[in-house]
């Protein structure tokens, strides 16, 4: 839940009044992220008992790697529709990849071991988004 309150830590350090879109691009990414991270992290949780831990695991991940692809192609298209000149970081290719991967061991081990690295990877993401946004704080003074 942290993740989602460090859209607001940004805003308190935003000193000038205009937003720019690549700033509000990221923010949203930041919140989006963090809550589907919560909402995947927490199901685990109550389904262990019902379903045993593995098939527990491996529906949890198969979720999560629904809602992160999806996120990843709304992401594109929010690029495309806002600000076509906003670049893709090679460092968010970086941490997407490692998501992805140990998404998939989670799904086809369905250990909580790899279901708990795959949590970690995805923390990366709106990790990631904060710190492209802090970037650009700098000219701010």
């Amino acid at each position: 839940m942290s993740l989602a309150s460090l859209a607001g830590l940004v805003v308190a350090f935003r000193r000038s009044g205009s937003w720019a879109a690549y700033d509000l691009y990221r923010l949203r990414q930041i919140v989006e992220f963090g809550f589907a991270n919560i909402l995947v992290a927490l199901a685990l949780i109550p389904l262990v008992p019902i379903l045993g831990a593995e098939t527990a695991v491996r529906l949890v991940a198969a979720v999560a790697m629904v809602v992160f692809v999806a996120h990843v192609i709304v992401l594109v298209r929010r690029r495309h529709e806002t600000s076509p000149t906003i670049r893709l970081p090679l460092a968010v290719v970086l941490v997407d990849i490692p998501a992805i991967m140990l998404l998939t061991a989670a799904l086809v081990l369905g250990t909580v071991a790899a279901w708990e690295l795959a949590l970690l990877a995805l923390l990366a993401r709106p990790m990631l988004a904060f710190l492209l946004v802090l970037a650009t704080l700098r000219g701010d003074g």
